[in-house]
Order: structure tokens, then C-alpha cells, then sequence
């Protein structure tokens, strides 16, 4: 009994398989990155309102993140970030906060700490703006509407927030402040409500999820066409499988 080959549409059905199979295998998945824990100390900067308006307005806070603190991670999707050790019982400033990211070239600790916006990269986009107030979390979380695509590879990475109206000293019993770090190379921070930038900043979380290199795709590609070739390629008939066998001259 002969057998047949196995229509084009069950080709091409297994193929999509392995398609999809191959495609699951270089997913994105989500993680996260903590950086300066644990810190040394508290600030009251920039969620605790202008407590020394001798200090500034306090309505710009940046902080600056060396390239190197996201080693061997690529491209990734920034989605929150989180601020730790909030002081208990403090409230946070009743402001807008604005947040935006953007990926520079300069040093970290080479920004201006009075213009501001000479320190954003070409690339800087909205993250999110929420209105905050009230008694302070233990871990301030801000979830981004957009969410940043940064690469290592380009620069570091320069965190923006602008508040508004800002200016306005804390309304609890004590300071509101998150966990920093200072004398670090981690990060710097340029602000107009205190003292202190290159080699100080809060400790950060980074949630993101992972953007596959483009050599992964180069390489499922690869295995597509190879799976292709060696399952899917059409043989060409043979005497034996048509059906005429050769027989010997009488």
C-alpha cells in the first residue's frame, strides 16, 4: 500500500508550530534591579516639598544612572519604579509630579544643577504624571503610562521630574524621605531644594521587562529556515515511489 506525502496545509500548519514555538522560546519576561541598597541615609528630596526654601523652589529633581549599574542586561522596557524607606509618618508634599526618562551621553556627574533641561537626551519622553499627597508609603511605586525603552549601550540613563506647583514645605510631624546613598558612582542627582549631587541619589527599583537582542531573532530565523529545509523541502519522485519499478532486460 502506498503512503502518500502529507498535504501542504499540514506543512505549513506544522511549520507555524514551530514558529511559534520557536518565538516563546525568546519571550519577554519581567524583572527588576535595585539600585544603592542598602543606602545610608534619608532625603527629604524631591517628595518631601521645599522644607529650607533658603534651598530653592524645589521643582525640579534629576537623578543620573551610569550605564554600567545595567550591565549584561540589553534593552529593556522600564514600567515602575519604586522609591524605599519612606519615613514613617511623614506625609508627602501635596504636588504634581511629573516623570520622564531619557538616555544621555554626558557623565553623571558633569550636569548642570541650575539648567535643567540642558541635561535631558534627545530621546526624553513623558513616563507619568500622578498627583501624590498624604501619609508616606514605606515603598513609593510609580507606574509608568508609557513605558521607556532604554539601552545600555546608547548612555546613561537620566530620570526627570518636574513638581507642581513644588515649593511647598511637608504637612506632617516629620520630614517626608527616602533611603539614599551618597558616595556612590552609581548615580548623581541635580535638584533646586538642596545641597549635594555628584555621587548622592535615592535608592532605586527598576521594574522592566526585557527586550530580545536582535541576534536571538537572527538565530530563530535560522532555526525557521533550517526546520523548513529539513522537514518541509519537497523530494523530488523516485522510480520506486511512482509505482514503476525497473525491471531487468529478458
Amino acid at each position: 500500500m502506498l503512503c502518500s506525502s502529507p498535504p501542504l496545509f499540514m506543512k505549513t500548519s506544522a511549520l507555524f508550530t514551530a514558529v511559534a514555538a520557536l518565538t516563546l522560546s525568546v519571550s519577554v519576561y519581567a524583572s527588576s534591579i535595585t539600585l544603592g541598597a542598602p543606602g545610608n541615609g534619608n532625603n527629604i528630596a524631591p517628595f518631601g516639598g521645599d522644607v529650607n526654601a533658603t534651598f530653592g523652589p524645589g521643582t525640579r529633581y534629576q537623578q543620573a544612572y551610569a550605564s554600567s549599574d545595567f550591565a549584561g542586561l540589553g534593552p529593556i522596557w522600564i514600567t515602575s519604579i519604586d522609591f524605599l524607606g519612606g519615613y514613617t509618618g511623614g506625609n508627602i508634599a501635596a504636588d504634581t509630579y511629573t516623570f520622564s526618562f531619557s538616555t544621555i551621553t554626558a557623565g553623571i556627574d558633569t550636569l548642570s544643577d541650575s539648567n535643567f533641561d540642558s541635561n535631558l537626551g534627545a530621546n526624553n519622553a513623558l513616563f507619568v504624571t500622578v498627583n501624590l499627597s498624604g501619609p508616606a508609603p514605606a515603598t513609593l511605586t510609580i507606574t509608568g503610562s508609557s513605558p521607556f525603552l532604554y539601552d545600555p549601550s546608547q548612555g546613561n540613563l537620566l530620570l526627570d521630574i518636574v513638581i507642581s506647583p513644588g515649593g511647598q514645605n511637608q504637612p506632617g510631624p516629620s520630614p517626608t524621605g527616602y533611603e539614599e546613598l551618597s558616595g556612590t558612582s552609581l548615580f548623581s542627582r541635580y535638584y533646586n531644594s538642596g545641597l549635594g549631587t555628584t555621587g548622592f541619589g535615592l535608592v532605586t527599583e527598576f521594574d522592566y521587562t526585557s527586550t530580545p537582542e536582535p541576534t536571538t531573532f537572527a538565530l530563530v530565523a535560522a532555526g525557521i529556515v533550517f526546520l523548513w529545509r529539513r522537514r518541509f523541502r519537497l523530494r523530488t519522485p523516485t522510480a520506486s515511489s511512482t509505482g514503476n519499478p525497473q525491471h531487468p532486460a529478458s
